[in-house]
C-alpha cells in the first residue's frame, strides 16, 4: 500500500513540474523597457543650451561629435524600426503573412541580436572618440559642470561594458527572439487568428512608450543636422 501510494506521489509531482515547465515556456515575453534609452536621449538636451559656445570655435572636434551623435542615431533608429516592424506584423494577405513570417523567422533565431553586437561596438567607438578628441574640448570651452555632464554621459551611459545604453539593447532584442519564439510556431501552423491577438497585446504594450521614444529621437536627429551642419565649416 505504501508503495502505490509513493508511486502516485512520484508520479503527481513530476506531473506538477511538467506543467510548471510547460506554464514557464508558454508564459509570455516581458515587453522591454524603454524608459532608460528614452531618458538617454533627453540627456542630449544638455547641448542644445551650450551649442553656441561649441560653434563659436569650432575645429577637429566638431566633426567627431557629429560622428558620435550619427553612430547613436543609427543604434536607435535600427531599436525603433525593429520594435515597429513588430508591432504592425499583420497575416491579413499571403504577402503580408509572408513577410511578417520572414521577420519572425529573423527574431526567433537570433539574426536581429547582430544588432547588440554592434551596439556594442558602436559604443567602443563613442568612447575611443571621446577619450580621444571630445573630453579635452569640452573642458576647454564649457563651465566645468557642463563638461562633467557630458563626461557622465558619455563615459557612463555609452560604456561598452554592460552599461544603460548596452542593456536596454539587450532587453529589447531578447524580447524580440522571445515573441519570435512564441508567435512563429503559430504562423507555422496557420494559427494566424492567434498570432495577430499576440501582436497586438504586445502593441498595446508598446504603443506609448514607442512613441516616446519616436518622439525623443526626433528632438535628437534636429540636433545632430544643426552638428553636422556646422561641422561642415571646419
Amino acid at each position: 500500500m505504501d508503495g502505490c501510494v509513493n508511486l502516485n506521489l512520484s508520479i503527481t509531482l513530476k506531473v506538477s513540474r511538467s506543467y510548471d515547465k510547460c506554464a514557464e515556456m508558454s508564459a509570455d515575453p516581458k515587453v522591454p523597457d524603454l524608459t532608460p534609452i528614452v531618458e538617454i536621449l533627453k540627456e542630449f538636451w544638455i547641448l542644445e543650451p551650450i551649442k553656441s559656445k561649441l560653434f563659436a570655435r569650432p575645429d577637429e572636434g566638431s566633426k567627431h561629435l557629429s560622428a558620435v551623435l550619427k553612430k547613436i542615431s543609427k543604434s536607435y533608429i535600427t531599436l525603433a524600426e525593429n520594435l515597429r516592424i513588430f508591432t504592425t506584423l499583420t497575416f491579413d494577405s499571403e504577402p503580408q503573412t509572408r513577410e511578417s513570417k520572414e521577420f519572425l523567422f529573423e527574431a526567433k533565431f537570433g539574426y536581429l541580436t547582430d544588432e547588440s553586437r554592434d551596439a556594442r561596438a558602436s559604443c567602443s567607438r563613442i568612447m575611443n572618440i571621446y577619450n580621444t578628441y571630445l573630453s579635452g574640448w569640452f573642458f576647454r570651452l564649457l563651465k566645468s559642470d557642463e563638461a562633467s555632464r557630458l563626461e557622465t554621459l558619455f563615459r557612463v551611459k555609452f560604456s561598452p561594458f554592460d552599461k544603460e545604453f548596452v542593456l536596454a539593447v539587450d532587453r529589447t532584442n531578447e524580447f524580440l527572439t522571445n515573441s519570435g519564439e512564441l508567435i512563429y510556431p503559430l504562423v507555422v501552423e496557420g494559427d494566424l487568428q492567434q498570432a495577430q491577438q499576440k501582436v497586438k497585446e504586445f502593441s498595446n504594450d508598446l504603443d506609448l512608450p514607442l512613441t516616446d521614444l519616436r518622439n525623443e529621437l526626433k528632438i535628437f536627429l534636429s540636433m545632430e543636422a544643426d552638428f553636422l551642419e556646422k561641422s561642415k565649416a571646419v
